[in-house]
């Protein structure tokens, strides 16, 4: 079993947010947008020490969204608010939702221990269950107390609303066991013989009778053998046995000393890895090496632990649950690259939380999560596989459908039309047509929703270059928070240079530099960023290939407006070093032309100077930008299509900040 989906409301930072989950998700985003929180919140959902110890919320995990305070009318519509009729509290409410991908999933053992809890889907017969946490103020009590419940597919509370947790939850608790691993992962403690995971390795070493035997034999040898090495340590022994001539008889018959334990277990129990780091190095105790192999030894401990131990502890069908919180900490670039396919191949689902660009770079597109900040809380932004509308079957949508195979599909037995890319708005007017009659006028609304979301869907194709070209770039965009789109480096080189010499740093102002051409398509990118939520702006040649790109945008459903605010062609045809030439930097432009053909005049024409310019791409721009920082240009006297893409990118910059400061 794994968990399909989690909706949180309430806290912490996190209002309302759901996020559906694969089998290996990776939740990104900046600092304090929820990603420790989520992980929490599947750890204290399905954490087994609910009771006399508390359940591990505190009344600081509810947020403040929603402030208590008096009030003469109280919200009704605020969700996940409770009305005192004087006051107002804020209540934490987790679900989980595990549902079967496909009929049968699950086996016996599970689906008749949890029958009682089960949801059957009555189109699909797949079975699910969704599991409730709550944190909530009792107004008797005049405090905040945890709740937990089965629920229905419309929400309502299975079985007995005063049943105990620990009886009645046990049963989910074997075949879905939770691991939280932070980012403190602390070695000394996970390696210790309490530990959950090498202290039950340990315990699970089998010894014979036989075997047992002549390790002690052996242990008792060995002890014998350091005691003799040293004269000095048989005269201490000596004087110790003084002591039967103190105490009473039968009080001390005998004295040893012991400097080996007696028992294997003992022993066992002291077991340390070691770790060499070089042939001619020495051995040392985990403990005396770098943070970075320690937090990954912890890592690699728990995986040990599910592929050895996991079905003996829990139950044969049992599938863990593993939150993993930065496993990159204190690795190095390329041991953190090389991270991602080992964690991916631990057995059971995986929710990881990262700040790792290397990490990033071979994580598939369809299992990043990033959370972003937005007015009204933090969002969750992801590449959905599909997007679907409920629609009644009719003559005119199966005609409609069959003309766009390769995206468009229709469930018969959900009644449903499903799309796998962006509807476009000639796509829209095509399926509003298919209803027509006053009757159907109520799939209107539903239509344009329709439309909206599927905007967050990629093309296969786009898909399948962001995945192949653009991994060297794609971890560091997914940190920015803006996005400028060029069709080369030349470009690249041009605009940071450009940049630095009016004081402006892209990276402190989190800005990414994307060269589209060498890493996918405009519209690939155009698209991953109106996904994920980024804003982004396009600079392009004015020539026909800036022609196409603006085509591409609209292949995937941007529309007039939002191609014209997000997109700057050079004008009359010109691609960078005609315009460049055709400004007030024209001589600036010949210094640097004349390094490559000294025979160029004063009065060479702007076709010959930006020919030079073109023929050495894309060393001219990082030539050029040396010249502008030896002399740097007047903010105020740039020229006027790289002025509009200043303004552009550092107004939307600065937007972003102030929405920030405002949440």
């Amino acid at each position: 079993m794994q968990i399909s989906s989690i909706r949180i409301q309430n806290f912490r930072a996190l209002r309302d947010i759901e996020i559906p989950l694969n089998s290996s998700t990776v939740i990104i985003g900046e600092n304090n947008t929820g990603k420790s929180s989520v992980l929490d919140c599947i750890s204290l959902a399905l954490s087994h020490r609910w009771g006399g110890q508390g359940t591990g919320f505190d009344d600081y995990d509810v947020s403040l969204f929603q402030e208590q305070a008096t009030t003469s009318e109280p919200n009704s519509e605020i969700e996940g608010v409770k009305e005192t009729g004087e006051e107002e509290y804020s209540e934490i409410n987790i679900e989980l939702l595990f549902q079967e991908t496909e009929l049968g999933e699950w086996p016996d053992e599970i689906t008749g221990s949890l029958h009682n809890v089960l949801q059957v889907d009555p189109l699909s017969g797949r079975n699910s269950i969704t599991l409730r946490v709550t944190y909530s103020f009792n107004l008797l009590e005049k405090k905040y107390e945890p709740g937990w419940s089965y629920i229905d597919i419309n929400g309502d509370r299975l079985g007995n609303a005063n049943a105990k947790r620990a009886a009645n939850a046990g049963k989910l608790f074997t075949f879905v066991p939770v691991f939280l691993l932070s980012a403190l992962r602390d070695s000394k403690q996970e390696f210790s013989s309490r530990s959950q995971f090498w202290g039950k390795l340990l315990k699970a070493v089998e010894i014979s009778p036989e075997q047992r035997k002549d390790l002690d034999e052996a242990i008792d040898a060995l002890n014998t053998m350091l005691l003799s090495a040293d004269p000095r340590v048989a005269e201490t022994l000596n004087r110790l046995k003084d002591i039967q001539k103190v105490v009473a008889e039968g009080a001390a018959a005998d004295v040893q000393i012991r400097a080996l334990p007696m028992k294997v277990w003992e022993l066992l129990s002291r077991s340390e890895i070691l770790i060499k780091g070089e042939e001619e190095a020495p051995w040392l105790p985990l403990d005396k090496n770098g943070q970075g192999v320690k937090s990954l030894s912890v890592i690699y401990l728990f995986k040990a632990f599910v592929e050895r131990l996991l079905t003996e502890t829990y139950s044969e069908h049992a599938e863990p649950i593993v939150a993993l919180e930065e496993p990159e900490v204190h690795l190095h670039p390329q041991a953190a690259r090389s991270l991602w396919p080992q964690i991916n191949n631990i057995p059971g689902q995986k929710i990881i939380t990262t700040h790792s660009p290397y990490f990033m770079q071979f994580v598939p597109m369809k299992d990043i999560r990033l959370l972003r900040r937005a007015k009204n809380g933090v969002n969750v932004h992801y590449v959905p596989e599909f997007v679907s509308v409920d629609l009644p079957q009719k003559i005119e949508l199966t005609a409609f459908v069959a003309k766009y195979p390769e995206a468009l599909t229709y469930d018969t037995a959900f009644g449903c039309l499903n799309t796998l890319a962006p509807i476009t708005e000639n796509q829209v007017r095509e399926l509003l047509m298919c209803y027509t009659d006053d009757a159907d006028h109520v799939h209107h609304p539903a239509i344009r929703s329709f439309e909206q979301r599927s905007r967050s869907l990629i093309i296969k194709k786009d898909l399948e270059d962001l995945e192949d070209w653009a991994r060297r770039l794609r971890g560091e965009i997914f940190f920015a928070r803006f996005w400028l789109l060029c069709e080369g480096q030349s470009e690249v080189f041009f605009f940071t240079a450009l940049f630095n010499s009016l004081g402006l740093n892209l990276d402190a102002h989190g800005i990414s530099l994307i060269d589209y051409q060498n890493n996918g398509s405009p519209s690939a990118f155009a698209s991953l960023a109106r996904t994920f939520g980024f804003p982004w702006f396009l600079f392009s040649d004015g020539d026909d290939q800036g022609k196409k790109t603006l085509a591409s945008l609209k292949n995937v459903a941007f529309d007039e407006t939002e191609i014209s605010d997000n997109t700057l062609l050079l004008p009359d045809g010109a691609d960078l070093e005609a315009y460049v030439v055709s400004t007030s930097w024209r001589d600036r432009a010949l210094e640097v032309a004349r390094q490559f053909d000294s025979s160029l005049s004063d009065t060479a024409s702007k076709d010959e100077i930006a020919g030079v310019l073109g023929k050495n791409k894309p060393v001219w721009t990082r030539r050029f930008g040396k010249n502008l920082l030896n002399d740097p240009p007047s903010r105020n006297a740039l020229p006027k299509q790289f002025s509009t893409v200043l303004t552009k990118l550092f107004g939307a910059v600065e937007q972003e900040q102030t929405n920030d400061a405002a949440d």
